[in-house]
């Protein structure tokens, strides 16, 4: 699949008369893992869930190779909510299926589309098992299944690995890394945690407490930095040193 890029240009998100974003802007490259920080309640999953068409902009706008978003595109967008929203009474096979079912494949060919996907994120031996049965890590990863079954050539995740430990974020985040890169996916990442935010990206856009506007947007070179390095960790403070400090935002 060719991959696709996203054009955010002054973007403005309101609740009513609370104003969440002003002038937000940034892009994101064909083919690259873009992380959003921020403070707690800075806007983040608010401007994620506009460039899904899920929240319709105060002002600004969002295009996706040029098009302009005014609500969702299932066909080039796929999402992965915090809470994972899988179906409890479903298997993890029926779950991954459903993007399938809603495009309307062959019961037989999206069973085994389903399949692959789940031997993909190391679940195939889990595919008759009820979400109650599997782990948090595990449930993660058939959300991320059921997402890459959309065949999107954009992923948006919301602080996905938000309820599990910090080793196991790590590691499920270099697995969905590597399949995500292998796959050709445009990712955009919300996450409160700076280890994951500098171990996954590409690059770093920092968000300002609301109204958020981008402070910094910080590259990671490749090949990105081990996590034990003193690159790694110099990157570490920089974020740190942006989130938890006052200042000017770097348009």
């Amino acid at each position: 699949m060719r991959t696709t890029g996203i054009s955010v240009a002054d973007l403005e998100l309101r609740y009513g008369d609370l104003l969440a974003a002003e002038k937000v802007t940034f892009d994101v490259r064909p083919g690259e893992f873009v992380s959003l920080i921020g403070p707690s309640g800075c806007g983040k999953s608010s401007v994620l869930r506009a460039l899904g068409g899920l929240q319709r902009p105060a002002g600004g706008e969002i295009r996706i190779d040029g098009e302009q978003v005014r609500g969702p595109l299932p066909a080039k967008i796929a999402y992965v909510f915090q809470d994972l929203a899988l179906f409890p009474w479903r298997s993890a096979r029926r779950n991954v299926e459903v993007p399938l079912e809603l495009r309307g494949v062959p019961r037989a060919r999206r069973r085994e589309q389903a399949l692959a996907l789940l031997a993909k994120v190391g679940l195939a031996d889990m595919a008759d098992r009820v979400p109650a049965e599997l782990s948090g890590g595990m449930r993660q990863r058939v959300a991320i299944a059921r997402a890459l079954a959309c065949d999107a050539g954009i992923l948006l995740l919301d602080e996905p690995f938000a309820a599990l430990d910090e080793q196991t974020r790590l590691q499920l985040g270099a697995e969905l890394l590597r399949l995500l890169e292998e796959e050709g996916k445009t990712v955009v990442f919300v996450t409160h945690s700076l280890q994951e935010a500098a171990a996954l990206s590409d690059r770093i856009v920092v968000l300002s407490p609301r109204p958020a506007v981008v402070k910094e947007i910080i590259t990671v070179d490749r090949p990105r930095p081990a996590v034990t390095s003193d690159d790694f960790h110099r990157l570490h403070a920089r974020l740190s040193e942006l989130l938890f400090t006052s200042g000017p935002a770097r348009q």
